[in-house]
């Protein structure tokens, strides 16, 4: 996570806490790791005066400390150093470690270079770090071979095998800023063949449109520049529109999508990312179950995608603003799409009020339930929503109003219905109404459910819940005999 200090602190009281102290093999493993959260840091000093106290304290094939003092060697630009200390290391760090010292001491030619670290790149016996430094070395040496299409192409690849947490290591470094930054230089070396001009916004996107479908690399590098450079704030979101579509389109697509805008320090938060590019992203982030994200992607945009229904977009922002933590916007866009007047399934508004539900906020759910009840509904609909309010009610602790709707729910069709959701009804109606007091209206209810059902556990569980009922304080009245007919 890039956080050394914090890691340090912790290996110290490993070292000399109050506990026992470790033995050999781990104290040598802790200082390597105290070396490498120097290196993290960039504290060459203090790293390379650890290195050499670990030089003295432990002979030379012990642990992995040739590696620790290549690193060292490379972050001090000393990268022959570095090939004298690897020498008869092995492993796929050595290896990867040997590379990028031959490349940057010359004696690996950038071509050679190029093409080895292409071949573990692309191998999918390779572990998936190796795979990601190698890319790492493929980039640099096409810097060196000015070769900005391979180094684009590296960088991208190292980028898209990471899904989550970008790996931090300064030796094989691959940051969305190094891809963008390549992007940017590409872009404006081809406009400067072009002869473009920066602020001919038109002309730059007449060139990136017509390399659109046949080169997709050369078509982002001059959208970049539009995006970053346009004269129009509209131009520039459109030019990011166009560059995220590219960049979706290829391989590992989302991914590096995702690293560009979300983990770049060109973008500081979600919400300064371009909206366009937001409407994209968020199918993606939706794609690796990350609720939150979603939720701050989502913000600001009130109006759907195109060719998107917008009821099912609002009701789709109202979910994942409840369920990211927003709950006040989700219950907002839910409010609006109501008076909007437009129209939409019902059903497809329950899992919204199911998770305000189930995030305790029933107050809110209640004033949606009642209105889609006010509307048009099938028989089963309005049984099975005057059943989901009543929990509302029974949940903010308003007993006799949910007894009322559970007997709703259970009677709609037929008041004399002894079905297996009337059951299940009256059954939670009878609860609610000795949370209510109202003690006799509990017991016929009981008595009708005992009568109705022949199922042994059942009615041990009825006998039981009326036995209880003797505990009760009998000092209210009923709702009346007639209220349940």
């Amino acid at each position: 996570l890039g956080n050394a200090d914090q890691a340090r602190s912790i290996v110290r009281r490993l070292i000399w806490g109050d506990d026992a102290a470790p033995d050999d093999v781990t104290l040598s493993k802790l200082r390597q790791l105290v070396i490498r959260s120097y290196l993290a840091d960039k504290d060459l000093d203090d790293a390379q005066s650890a290195v050499i106290r670990y030089r003295l304290d432990y002979p030379k094939d012990a642990g992995d400390w040739p590696l620790l003092e290549a690193r060292l060697f490379l972050r001090a630009q000393q990268p022959q150093s570095a090939l004298e200390v690897l020498k008869g290391s092995k492993g796929d760090a050595a290896e990867m470690l040997k590379l990028l010292a031959g490349l940057r001491a010359g004696s690996i030619d950038p071509g050679d270079a190029l093409a080895r670290a292409v071949a573990i790149g692309t191998s999918d016996k390779a572990a998936l770090e190796k795979r990601i430094q190698a890319w790492a070395v493929a980039a640099e040496a096409a810097d060196d071979l000015k070769n900005p299409l391979a180094r684009i192409r590296a960088l991208q690849y190292g980028l898209g095998l990471q899904p989550g947490l970008l790996a931090k290591d300064d030796l094989f470094a691959l940051t969305p800023d190094m891809l963008w930054d390549a992007y940017l230089a590409y872009g404006q070396d081809l406009g400067n063949q072009l002869q473009l001009v920066v602020g001919d916004d038109q002309g730059w996107f007449l060139a990136a449109s017509n390399k659109f479908d046949s080169d997709a690399v050369s078509a982002c590098a001059l959208f970049s520049v539009v995006a970053f450079n346009a004269v129009e704030p509209h131009q520039r979101d459109v030019a990011h529109w166009q560059f995220a579509t590219l960049i979706q389109k290829q391989r590992d697509g989302s991914n590096i999508l995702r690293h560009l805008y979300l983990d770049s320090s060109r973008f500081t938060t979600p919400e300064s990312v371009p909206s366009d590019v937001r409407y994209i992203l968020v199918n993606d982030v939706l794609d690796i179950s990350d609720i939150p994200l979603a939720s701050r992607l989502m913000q600001g945009l009130d109006a759907p995608p195109p060719d998107t229904d917008p009821a099912a977009w609002h009701l789709q922002r109202a979910r994942i603003f409840v369920l990211g933590g927003r709950p006040d916007a989700g219950v907002k866009v839910l409010d609006a799409l109501f008076k909007s007047g437009a129209g939409f399934n019902p059903g497809d508004v329950l899992p919204v009020l199911f998770d305000l539900q189930t995030i305790g906020r029933d107050k809110d759910a209640i004033p949606f339930f009642e209105a889609i009840l006010n509307g048009s509904l099938q028989d089963e609909q309005r049984r099975q929503l005057l059943y989901w309010t009543a929990d509302s009610y029974k949940a903010l602790g308003d007993y006799a109003k949910a007894a009322e709707l559970y007997l709703r729910s259970a009677t709609l069709t037929n008041p004399y219905a002894m079905d297996q959701w009337a059951q299940t009804s009256r059954y939670q109606a009878a609860r609610m109404l000795t949370k209510a007091g109202l003690v006799d209206d509990a017991r016929r209810l009981y008595k009708g459910l005992l009568n109705a059902t022949r199922d042994p556990a059942r009615q041990a569980v009825l006998r039981h819940d009326m036995q209880q009922l003797l505990l009760a304080p009998d000092s209210q009245h009923g709702l009346g005999t007639g209220t349940h007919q």
